[in-house]
C-alpha cells in the first residue's frame, strides 16, 4: 500500500514538472461590411511567426454554401472545411490545421458572390504572437490567380475572415511554478518513510 502511495505522489510531482501549456491567440480583424459581387475566390494571406495550429475563425459571408481552404503559396490546398448555407457569419472552431514557422499561407473562400470585405484605406494589417496578416484581400476567379504575385498591386482591402484563432507551440511549465508541489511531494515521501521506519522499529522491539 505504501509503495502505491509513494509512486502516486512521485508521479504527480513529476507530472507537474513536465506539464505543458499551449498559448492561444486571436486576430479579431475589422468588421467586414461590404458584399463582394464579382469574384468566386477571395481571402487573405498570413505568415506563421512560429510553429502553431490554426484552430478556428469567423467566416464573414453572404449565406451561401461554401468551402474555406488553407492554401500554400504554390496553390496546394492543405486543408478544407465545408461551410453550410444559412445564416451568416459562420463560426468555425475545432480545427487542427498545422502551421510551420516562417511559412506563408492563404485562407480562401471559393464560392461566387459569397464574400465580404472591408476597405482598409491604408490601415495597418493585424498580427499576434502566432501569425501576421501580410495581404488583407485578394479577389479573383480561381485559386491560382488569387495567389499570383502579379495581383498584388495594392493592399487596400481585408476579406472574408476575422477572429482567426491559433494555438501556439506547447511549452514546458516554468520550473519555479512547479517547485512548491514537487517539494510537497518530496515531503510526503519523507513522512511516509519515517512512519514506515518507526513502525518497523516498534515491531522489532
Amino acid at each position: 500500500m505504501t509503495s502505491k502511495i509513494t509512486g502516486s505522489i512521485l508521479g504527480l510531482a513529476l507530472a507537474v514538472l513536465t506539464s505543458s501549456v499551449a498559448g492561444a491567440a486571436t486576430i479579431a480583424g475589422p468588421a467586414l461590411t461590404n458584399n463582394d459581387s464579382t469574384y468566386s475566390v477571395t481571402g487573405l494571406e498570413f505568415h506563421a511567426l512560429g510553429n502553431a495550429t490554426l484552430t478556428g475563425f469567423t467566416f464573414q459571408n453572404q449565406g451561401l454554401a461554401d468551402m474555406a481552404d488553407l492554401v500554400s503559396t504554390t496553390g496546394t490546398i492543405l486543408h478544407s472545411v465545408s461551410i453550410p448555407a444559412g445564416t451568416a457569419p459562420d463560426v468555425v472552431s475545432g480545427l487542427t490545421w498545422s502551421l510551420t514557422s516562417g511559412t506563408s499561407y492563404w485562407l480562401l473562400q471559393t464560392t461566387l458572390n459569397n464574400g465580404k470585405f472591408f476597405f482598409l484605406d491604408g490601415g495597418a494589417l493585424p498580427s499576434d504572437a502566432d501569425i501576421a496578416i501580410v495581404f488583407g484581400g485578394t479577389f479573383s476567379s480561381s485559386i491560382s490567380t488569387a495567389i499570383a504575385p502579379s495581383l498584388f498591386t495594392s493592399n487596400e482591402d481585408y476579406a472574408d475572415f476575422n477572429n482567426i484563432t491559433t494555438s501556439g507551440p506547447v511549452s514546458a511549465t516554468p520550473l519555479p511554478a512547479a517547485l512548491p508541489l514537487f517539494a510537497t511531494g518530496l515531503g510526503a515521501l519523507g513522512l511516509l518513510g519515517w512512519r514506515r521506519k518507526r513502525k518497523t522499529s516498534a515491531i522489532a522491539a
